[in-house]
């Protein structure tokens, strides 16, 4: 899937937006009109998320998997009532989705009052997926540990996050993610690792170049946004059909028998 480019994309809709609230200002209450800010503001802070997505659709779901149901995980769209953009490239295709998030809101189906311990059976998806989410999960790990259970074994797993990028609080904003941090929480959840993807900057790709000859080409082909503002770090996943308790289970079941609670 060839990537567009990323500041030209943006700025024909950044134009497009202004002109189309300009001309229909006052067809829409106060509102309404929010609510369609809210879905084109999304769009533009992460349509290189947005693309990434939909490249690992095509490239490990569709022809390989039957639709199923698919799980999102950070799935509000806030006052927009617009479905979210990862909820139709599923949709389209004839998955059941459902979208998860800690209140109430647009295109959230399932409200977790607690973020780390959630109201589903274990192996109900065979999708679980989240884009721009996990850089404002104070306990991401966590997280990662209750989506490996909901997940069926032999599911998929999708994540893109950012490894750059100004701080936008949601209400929190706390981490960015390389590479190797998609690598981790594999082995930390106890999952395969299928793929890990960084949208490198122009400058960190001449930097590679430099200093890592022989990685340099690999990771320039992978960087479908070099320019883009978010430097979306993507990571693919599936669950072993021998999924058992991980390292990560051990270690804090360990730290619970040496501590008073």
């Amino acid at each position: 899937m060839t990537s567009p480019g990323h500041r030209g994309v943006q700025a024909a809709v950044w134009s497009r937006m202004h002109q189309t609230l300009r001309m229909h200002r006052s067809r829409f209450d106060t509102k309404k009109l929010f609510r369609i800010q809210i879905s084109l503001l999304w769009f533009l802070m992460h349509q290189s998320s947005i693309w990434h997505m939909k490249d690992c659709v095509e490239r490990f779901v569709c022809g390989k998997r039957e639709p199923g149901r698919v799980l999102e995980i950070g799935s509000s769209m806030g006052g927009s009532e617009d479905p979210g953009p990862y909820k139709k490239i599923f949709t389209d295709l004839g998955w059941r989705y459902e979208g998860l998030d800690l209140s109430a809101g647009g295109n959230v189906d399932i409200i977790a009052e607690d973020p780390f311990i959630w109201p589903m059976d274990a192996e109900i998806y065979d999708v679980v997926i989240s884009g721009q989410s996990m850089e404002h999960n104070i306990m991401f790990w966590l997280t990662m540990l209750e989506q490996a259970r909901v997940l069926k074994h032999g599911g998929l797993m999708i994540h893109i996050a950012p490894s750059r990028g100004y701080e936008h609080k949601a209400p929190t904003d706390c981490w960015r993610f390389y590479r190797d941090g998609m690598k981790a929480l594999a082995s930390w959840a106890g999952l395969d690792c299928l793929e890990s993807t960084t949208d490198w900057s122009q400058n960190d790709l001449a930097i590679m170049e430099r200093r890592r000859p022989r990685d340099y080409e690999a990771l320039q082909n992978r960087a479908a946004f070099a320019n883009g503002a978010w430097g979306d770090t993507v990571g693919v996943f599936r669950k072993p059909n021998n999924w058992h308790p991980t390292d990560a289970m051990r270690y804090m079941q360990a730290f619970v028998d040496r501590i008073s609670i």
